[in-house]
């Protein structure tokens, strides 16, 4: 059976609330070019 990650995102002014399901990883950061690459580097463990 093949594993299926789901990531979710909430938007606002100043952040980005990720979390990831089944993982249950979740991460705050910046709604910037720096936060965004933050993300990305986290999300590439998934």
């Amino acid at each position: 059976m093949e594993n299926t990650e789901f990531v979710g995102i909430d938007v606002s002014g100043a952040y980005l609330d990720v979390h990831v399901y089944p993982a249950g990883y979740t991460c705050r950061v910046a709604n910037d070019r720096s936060g965004m690459t933050e993300m990305l580097k986290s999300l590439s463990e998934y």
